[in-house]
């Protein structure tokens, strides 16, 4: 359990610190616009992703000690990333994306169109 919280924690980490980056290159007092084709490759990454979060969340929580959970852990957010950016989408406009989906719910709905 302690294993799959840690994995979980590596995705937000990811995430976050992604969106640090994000958040200090664009201006406050403006919601960003995104075009139908960075939706579709946010969608498109964001399957994958989850996909990888699966299937090492498993792997992880059959690690046998914690040197392996955290090497998993790396593996997992490195192909986290490359799924990211194998979609055509840069990593920090991902994140801005998954940033921007907790509030807006137009967004939302932009996004679910593709993962239906």
């Amino acid at each position: 359990m302690r294993i799959i919280r840690s994995l979980q924690l590596l995705t937000a980490t990811l995430l976050i610190s992604l969106a640090t980056a994000v958040s200090a290159q664009q201006p406050d007092a403006e919601t960003p616009q995104y075009s139908e084709a960075q939706i579709e490759q946010f969608a498109t990454a964001f399957m994958e992703v989850d996909t990888i979060r699966q299937e090492y969340t498993t792997s992880i929580g059959a690690a046998e000690d914690q040197q392996q959970a955290q090497a998993l852990q790396q593996e997992a957010q490195t192909k986290m990333a490359e799924a990211v950016q194998g979609s055509g989408l840069e990593i920090q406009i991902y994140n801005s994306i998954a940033q921007q989906l907790q509030s807006d719910e137009a967004l939302q709905q932009r996004v679910m169109e593709y993962i239906q």
